[in-house]
């Protein structure tokens, strides 16, 4: 605008008008201009930002972890399940053991594909053991038992997402589809003399090679107990209450998701300086949060399996993109989305097609199987096959693969998408 202004008076034949106006212009409407620059970028970057807030922070970060190592990751990363930090109680142990009850006696992670899970889990097979008591040894059968609590921790935060009124985004999380509950079914008769044991041994034959025990899955999501910062004040209704907590100590650049439990919350808003939670309740309780933490610290510690993540790229068209919900109707735009994760680039979509049914094999599963269509009907939708090529050859590579798939699926509910890699 300033340049439009300058070739104008520069264009005026009649220099004493031009002074007039130059004055003018420098005087009003120069200072007007300067303002209208400011409040237009300043306009820009609230609307970045506040894409940003819906985006970044509330990536969520995955990995397992040796148990013992625990403490050296817990200001970024935590267990899935409280749980998993507890000691195990000896005493009630062999109290089930002398009553030969089933048992679950550890779990185990197994770096094996996604077919050989699959096999693992059909096969219900029965595996040896021993129990290496005081005086003797007795002999136990156990099976493998595929792990799903922590699947079932994924749909529950599902649902704190949708109650805080956010967009899910599936969670790169391939390590808890790898996890079995090592179950003792069957023991030595004379077992109910047992009174202390030293350990209990299983040989797991040709899966032993590819087994980690005493690890536990972990994520950037932490547990904290807050009460509003001040009385909690009438709301805009002036039936309910706004309790305000202020985020100045709690960092704002992490996300921060209500539990909602017992209470009966109206809603729930986030901005850069705090989170107000508008209730029936008039009284001032601790409120339940999960934190998400954005700040990777590990003290220096190496992490053994490599950390997985739902961050995209940081790129103004995805965030655009993704909140305005564009609907896509390019290869081009699905390749986009494809490739729009940071640590993510082993795969390339090559082709896409629409089928009545599956007619091929595939080699992906849904994340987010948990999420139900009220709405569509299976059977009645047709299947988006989605070819990929890719150079990756590691036991995550089809679950990765599956993320991908899962994550497109959210866009296209009217199919069911399966994918391919060649």
């Amino acid at each position: 605008m300033k340049e439009i202004i300058k070739e104008k008076l520069d264009s005026m034949g009649n220099l004493a008008q031009r002074k007039i106006l130059k004055n003018v212009m420098e005087g009003v409407f120069e200072s007007l201009l300067d303002y209208q620059e400011e409040m237009s970028k300043n306009l820009e970057a609230r609307v970045f930002n506040q894409i940003e807030n819906q985006e970044s922070n509330y990536n969520i970060y995955t990995t397992i972890v040796k148990q013992d190592k625990l403490n050296l990751i817990d200001d970024f990363l935590f267990p899935i399940l409280d749980r998993d930090k507890e000691e195990i109680d000896k005493g009630e142990i062999i109290k089930q053991i002398n009553q030969k009850e089933e048992l679950i006696i550890t779990r185990v992670f197994f770096d094996l594909g996604y077919q050989e899970i699959e096999n693992l889990r059909k096969e219900n097979r029965i595996f040896s053991g021993i129990i290496v008591g005081e005086e003797r040894e007795y002999k136990i059968s156990f099976e493998l038992r595929y792990n799903q609590e922590y699947l079932k921790a994924e749909k529950e935060l599902y649902e704190i997402f949708i109650e805080n009124s956010l967009a899910w985004r599936t969670i790169n999380n391939p390590y808890i589809r790898k996890i079995f509950d090592v179950v003792i079914v069957d023991y030595d008769e004379k077992v109910e003399e047992l009174s202390d044991f030293e350990s209990i041994d299983f040989d797991l034959e040709e899966f032993d090679d590819n087994k980690y025990l005493n690890y536990i899955p972990v994520w950037n999501i932490g547990k904290i107990y807050k009460k509003a910062d001040g009385f909690p004040m009438a709301a805009r209704d002036k039936v309910n209450y706004d309790h305000m907590i202020y985020l100045d100590n709690m960092n704002v650049q992490n996300g921060y998701l209500v539990v909602v439990n017992d209470y009966n919350i109206v809603s729930i808003r986030k901005s850069r300086e705090e989170l107000v939670i508008t209730s029936d309740e008039s009284n001032s309780v601790p409120w339940e949060i999960l934190k998400v933490v954005q700040e990777r610290k590990f003290k220096n510690y190496h992490l053994e399996f490599e950390l997985m993540s739902n961050t995209k790229k940081d790129s103004f068209m995805d965030k655009t993109f993704q909140q305005n919900h564009k609907v896509i109707k390019t290869l081009g735009e699905i390749n986009r989305i494809c490739n729009s994760f940071q640590n993510i680039n082993e795969f390339n979509l090559e082709e896409v097609k629409i089928l009545e049914n599956m007619t091929y094999d595939s080699f992906t599963y849904d994340y987010n199987q948990f999420i139900e269509d009220e709405i569509r009907i299976a059977n009645l939708k047709k299947v988006m096959l989605l070819k990929f090529s890719s150079n990756r050859e590691d036991y995550l590579k089809y679950d990765l693969l599956s993320f991908i798939v899962s994550e497109l699926q959210m866009y296209f509910p009217d199919y069911i998408c399966e994918g391919v890699c060649e």
